[in-house]
């Protein structure tokens, strides 16, 4: 009898030395992040943590928390752990809820928890996002929704972490790794809650263009255009569903819209030129065409396109010439053909400055240089293109 009452005590006495064990890891854990040994910190939070005993004590979940908030805002600390700031949220949402809570802390500094942590949620996913670890990048602006019930003082709007700047970032993600059904879904939940930006509308409008579903990229695009009439990117969607259909008369009226809220856009100049370029209005292309130059000199593009138009004008015009059989009348005319070809010679020359490699602008400049009678330019483009 006297061995199992010794027994007995023993067993006592183990069984209370483990507890007390364990309670020391979460002292000992806070002791060390007072102190900056992170590291030791860790490790005694996440034996603390691992314990049946301590897993859901109330300074277990406060102290992780704090341990891992300093590990994902202190910049000597980052590289320990990636995903800090998602222990730190778990641990503090256990804090939130836990029945022990309001006796231990006030409720500023539980609110105040739930905003750093939503907070530091929403950065990360975005570093993610630019490292381009999608996934990883998701679990991060997912993880959000979960404080969203517990911020009851709305901090988390107040600091611009709201439902629809999260599903606008999801939606860059599910865009990003190519899942449209998804991104489809989040688009639609900014539509159904009236989120005050256009491009919304011209996201799904293009990704519908890019499933050959015309008939809701239309509809969509105009649902935003009702709303944001003037908005510079809906336009341009819209003009690509019309030019898609090589509609260029509809993508006229529209760009001359654009220009008029963009002025400036060398892009919206370069798609108008190229509009009356289809249309077969050589003088309006031509006006356009270098208004794009005159707002970006070295625009390839619109370089490129104006001087083979002056080319090819130029060259339609000899044709004709050919047909004339008075010779007076045929040199007047050839010699205006050259002039509106060598018209071209500028600006070829500037994309032959800007890509020297173009086997379609040596074959122009070798034309042009023949014809102004610069025989070394002329010989000089020859021999590239031997």
């Amino acid at each position: 009898m006297k061995l199992l009452k010794i027994i007995f005590c023993v067993l006592i006495l183990a069984s209370s030395f483990k507890v007390n064990a364990q309670k020391s890891n979460v002292q000992n854990a806070y002791k060390a992040l007072e102190k900056k040994n992170i590291e030791e910190a860790v490790e005694y939070i996440e034996l603390a943590a691992a314990n049946s005993k301590t897993s859901d004590d109330v300074k277990m979940h406060n102290y992780r928390g704090k341990i891992y908030y300093e590990i994902y805002s202190n910049d000597e600390y980052k590289s320990l752990d990636p995903i800090a700031i998602m222990k730190c949220a778990n641990s503090w949402i256990s804090l939130f809820n836990h029945p022990k809570a309001k006796k231990w802390y006030n409720q500023d500094e539980l609110s105040s928890n739930i905003t750093k942590a939503g907070v530091g949620l929403f950065n990360t996913g975005i570093n993610f996002y630019n490292l381009k670890d999608y996934n990883l990048s998701k679990d991060m602006f997912d993880k959000i929704f979960d404080l969203f019930p517990l911020d009851k003082k709305n901090n988390l709007e107040r600091s611009n972490v709201t439902k629809e700047s999260v599903w606008l970032n999801l939606f860059f993600i599910s865009s990003a790794q190519a899942n449209n059904k998804i991104a489809k879904e989040y688009l639609q939940k900014l539509i159904d809650v009236n989120y005050q930006d256009p491009q919304i509308y011209a996201y799904m409008g293009n990704i519908y263009l890019e499933e050959k579903d015309d008939d809701s990229a239309l509809k969509v695009i105009k649902s935003g255009r009702e709303l944001f009439e003037t908005d510079v990117n809906l336009i341009i969607t819209e003009l690509n569903y019309y030019l898609s259909k090589n509609d260029y008369i509809s993508s006229e009226r529209l760009l001359k819209l654009a220009v008029e809220e963009d002025p400036n856009n060398h892009q919206l100049f370069f798609a108008l030129g190229s509009s009356y370029d289809e249309l077969k209005d050589f003088e309006k292309a031509e006006n356009a065409y270098l208004e794009a130059i005159d707002i970006k000199s070295d625009f390839y593009d619109a370089l490129y396109n104006l001087g083979v138009m002056y080319y090819n004008k130029g060259g339609d015009m000899l044709n004709e010439a050919n047909n004339i059989k008075d010779f007076k009348k045929y040199d007047i005319a050839k010699k205006n053909a050259e002039n509106i070809m060598l018209k071209g010679l500028p600006f070829i020359e500037k994309c032959y400055e800007i890509d020297n490699s173009d086997m379609n602008i040596l074959l122009v400049l070798k034309e042009l240089y023949y014809r102004n009678g610069n025989n070394s330019k002329y010989k000089e483009i020859s021999d590239k293109l031997k």
